[in-house]
């Protein structure tokens, strides 16, 4: 069942700068939410910024220039890694998030 919350951050997302304002306030708080995860010990899941470090820290280690990535939904791990990686192949299942995805990155190139 789809939820008004839902539908309202359906409509939110395709708003045209809806992605650069959301990543310039996640960015805003990535201290604050890596502070309050460690002070909470650390449950699952990280931070979004920790998934980021844990995949930078694997590329150098094993000198990795290809991400594939599943789960894609709002692209933000994309956006995270397109400067770091020479490719990256995201899969997403849902239709919708798919379209999102293209939509997004159309102009990217990776």
């Amino acid at each position: 069942m789809i939820t008004l919350k839902d539908r309202i951050n359906k409509v939110l997302i395709s708003v045209p700068l809806y992605f650069p304002i959301r990543n310039l306030l996640s960015g805003l708080l990535t201290k604050k939410k890596v502070m309050d995860w460690e002070q909470a010990g650390k449950p699952f899941p990280p931070p979004h910024i920790i998934k980021q470090k844990v995949l930078l820290d694997y590329s150098k280690v094993y000198n990795l220039r290809i991400l594939v990535e599943t789960g894609t939904y709002l692209g933000d791990m994309i956006e995270a890694m397109k400067s770091k990686f020479d490719r990256i192949y995201s899969i997403e299942i849902d239709k919708d998030l798919f379209a999102l995805a293209n939509k997004r990155f159309k102009h990217a190139k990776m």
